[in-house]
């Protein structure tokens, strides 16, 4: 399942709104599966005006859905929009099996360091695998649930282990010395 804004750059608007749709990672997926009998994965396009324009397919447009919505689905596709994905960190510790690309963007969260099928299960950025990988999910259940424990694990670790704290300020001391040498 996923649901989410159509972000990311706006490609040339000289471009037909099916090419268009397709630079933009979040409308392709969209457009990709808006057939499929697996994914459910819904463009919501309130306060998107240059995208309202594009007269996309009925089939890539959907209502919003709320976090427990989304958590009534197996797994949770996850795609970086402007930034980062900040729905990763939730949907991971939910134990839901996500499903994304390989992060491009990194965070505090350390994205780059996720693992495919250890942390999430992969898909291309050109989303052709969609359906494939899902059916994957699917065809292993046992398989799946151990990745979705992981991801929750990946979280917890991040969040609430013992030194996660002592490791927080580690951080912010190191991004200050750093800020000090470029502008002091």
């Amino acid at each position: 399942m996923f649901r989410g804004l159509p972000t990311g750059d706006l490609p040339d608007p000289s471009l037909s709104n099916i090419e268009q749709c397709q630079k933009i990672p979040r409308c392709l997926l969209a457009l990709e599966t808006r057939n499929s009998t697996l994914v459910n994965a819904k463009l919501v396009m309130e306060d998107v005006p240059a995208l309202n324009a594009l007269s996309l397919p009925s089939q890539t447009i959907g209502e919003p859905i709320s976090q427990q919505g989304q958590l009534a689905y197996k797994a949770v596709i996850m795609i970086e929009g402007n930034d980062v994905s900040t729905g990763l960190k939730w949907a991971m510790l939910s134990k839901s099996i996500v499903v994304m690309p390989r992060p491009a963007k990194s965070s505090w969260f350390m994205e780059e360091l996720l693992q495919p099928y250890v942390h999430y299960v992969p898909i291309k950025p050109d989303m052709s695998d969609v359906d494939a990988q899902v059916r994957w999910i699917v065809d292993n259940d046992k398989l799946a649930h151990r990745i979705a424990i992981r991801g929750s694990m990946w979280v917890n670790d991040m969040l609430f282990h013992d030194d996660a704290e002592e490791e927080e300020r580690q951080i912010e001391r190191e991004i200050l010395s750093r800020y000090e040498a470029l502008f002091i």
